[in-house]
């Protein structure tokens, strides 16, 4: 099978949590067999402003960058069409795309690819919910909303955005709901990795019903196992991050 891997960030920019789990499953998924891409972002470096895609190759995997231009980059700005284009042209002819992260890319984008194959949406975070990803206000002062209520966000985000007025950043945090709640009810599959993160998602944002699935990550490494020639089959082995 022909699958697309996409997410913000690559190795030799920037590697968090959600770039070492794709970059797992592309590595995973070439060892048995599928032909597979990585699609990646970048913010500055290389083609940077051309509208052009890079190619490169990182751990034998086929990588294609698609570079931001510098009003790309603005604060709360999601909806990239631009981004979208040259993302769609990057994963021509894949059968499959999973989507790991929309940051740098577009708030449109799984809508306009899943017109021609499936896409799977993992989110790694709440990133679809928040600007903040992870639902962490710089101060105690913003206590993050357990509804649909946005006062909390708009005060949250208002220092982050001198001369933003309260009724624009609203405004602006609505559409931004609408526009993710389209993508994940666009998605063939929404998984999300914990109990945890599903619970702090579901009151404030719309999931597809039936379409999403718990499914914890897997090891991101090889787990190699050192031969002991007395080794107990009841000792308990704890693996932890």
């Amino acid at each position: 099978m022909r699958i697309a891997i996409l997410c913000a960030r690559l190795a030799h920019d920037h590697e968090g949590g959600p770039e070492r789990v794709a970059r797992a499953q592309a590595s995973a998924l070439a060892r048995r067999g599928h032909d597979v891409r990585f699609v990646a972002a970048r913010r500055e470096g290389g083609d940077a402003g051309t509208g052009n895609l890079e190619r490169d190759r990182v751990d034998g995997l086929e990588v294609r960058r698609v570079h931001l231009r510098p009003e790309e980059c603005a604060p709360l700005l999601t909806d990239r069409p631009r981004v979208e284009g040259l993302v769609e042209e990057a994963v021509a002819g894949a059968d499959l795309v999973h989507l790991h992260h929309w940051a740098d890319f577009s708030s449109g984008l799984v809508r306009r690819l899943s017109v021609t194959r499936p896409v799977v949406v993992t989110l790694h975070d709440a990133f679809a919910a928040c600007p903040r990803s992870f639902r962490m206000p710089p101060t105690l002062r913003h206590a993050c909303p357990r509804d649909r209520e946005l006062t909390a966000c708009v005060g949250c985000l208002a220092s982050a955005l001198p001369g933003s007025s309260r009724d624009g950043l609203r405004a602006r945090l609505e559409r931004r709901r609408r526009d993710f709640e389209g993508e994940l009810d666009a998605a063939a599959r929404v998984l999300i990795p914990s109990r945890h993160l599903l619970d702090e998602l579901s009151p404030c944002l719309a999931l597809p019903t039936g379409r999403v699935v718990l499914l914890p990550h897997g090891l991101c490494r090889p787990l190699v196992r050192a031969p002991h020639p007395r080794r107990d089959a009841r000792r308990l082995t704890v693996l932890h991050f």
